[in-house]
C-alpha cells in the first residue's frame, strides 16, 4: 500500500508537470503570435520600406529637357604600330563621336572635311603609345578624353567643343 501512495504521487507530480510544460508552451505560442501581430502592425503604421516605396513611386523615365541628346558619328577604322623596336604589334581603333543633336549636321561636315588631319592625328596618336599603355579601363578612358579633347581643338579652337565624348566601337591589338 506504501508503494501505491508513493506511485500515485509520482502520477500527481507528471500531471503537474505536464500541465506547467503545457501552459508554459501555450504562453510561448501567445507571445510569438502577439509580437508577429505587433510586428506586422508597426510596418504597416511606420510605411513602406525605402526600397518598396522607390518601387511604388517609379514610373516610365521622363526625357528630361536638361538633357542634351546625342547622335554618333562613326569613323573609319584606324591601325597603327605600336612604339616598338620590332614593329611586331599593332591596333586597329573605330572610333564613334558623340555630338549634340543640334550640332551634328554642322559638325559631320566638318569632321568629314578635315578627316584627312583627324586620321593623321590619331594614327600618329596610337603609334606613339606602347602595348601597356592601353591596357587596363584607365588607361582606355584616357585615351578617350585625349581624343576628345584634340578633336575639339582642332575642329572648333575658339569656340565651344561639339564633341560630347568618344567611344571605341572596336578596339584590337594584334
Amino acid at each position: 500500500m506504501a508503494e501505491e501512495d508513493q506511485n500515485q504521487g509520482f502520477e500527481q507530480e507528471s500531471g503537474s508537470g505536464r500541465r506547467k510544460l503545457l501552459l508554459w508552451l501555450g504562453l510561448c505560442v501567445v507571445i510569438v503570435a502577439v509580437a508577429t501581430a505587433a510586428g506586422f502592425g508597426v510596418g504597416q503604421f511606420v510605411g513602406p520600406t525605402p526600397r518598396k516605396a522607390a518601387a511604388d513611386t517609379e514610373q516610365e523615365p521622363k526625357q528630361s529637357s536638361d538633357r542634351p541628346e546625342y547622335r554618333y558619328y562613326d569613323l573609319e577604322a584606324i591601325i597603327a604600330n605600336f612604339d616598338d623596336p620590332r614593329l611586331a604589334r599593332h591596333v586597329s581603333v573605330t572610333v564613334t563621336l558623340a555630338i549634340d543633336r543640334k550640332d551634328y549636321n554642322e559638325a559631320t561636315r566638318l569632321v568629314s572635311d578635315r578627316m584627312p588631319e583627324l586620321r593623321d592625328w590619331l594614327t600618329s596618336y596610337l603609334a606613339g603609345h606602347e602595348l601597356d599603355d592601353l591596357r587596363g579601363p584607365r588607361n582606355l578612358n584616357r585615351m578617350r578624353r585625349d581624343i576628345e579633347d584634340a578633336f575639339n581643338q582642332k575642329l572648333w579652337p575658339d569656340s565651344s567643343p561639339r564633341i560630347r565624348n568618344v567611344l571605341f566601337k572596336e578596339f584590337f591589338v594584334q
